[in-house]
């Protein structure tokens, strides 16, 4: 019973961990991390959240990323960059 309980309190340990270390990005961050004038040291950080998997989105940040661009090729592009990047639900 001691084993369960340990091991229940570790697998919640690790989940907390693991939430933690999310970073719900926003769209000033996207315009500075992608846009051409944008800042090299939001560039930098943005690729290395991305490739630690540590970058998150709600529905709201997707859809204004999506809007800011103009042809669908774009808007189809981004939206697979966006599927690799966690979506984090709405509540109330």
């Amino acid at each position: 019973m001691a084993i369960t309980a340990l091991l229940l309190r570790r697998l919640r340990l690790c989940a907390e961990s693991a939430l933690a270390e999310l970073f719900l990005q926003d769209t000033s961050f996207w315009i500075l991390a992608n846009r051409r004038s944008g800042l090299q040291s939001a560039r930098n950080r943005f690729s290395e959240l991305l490739a630690a998997g540590q970058l998150a989105i709600n529905e709201i940040v997707r859809l204004e990323i999506l809007l800011g661009y103009k042809t669908r090729e774009q808007v189809s592009r981004i939206g697979d960059e966006l599927e690799t990047i966690r979506l984090l639900p709405l509540r109330r």
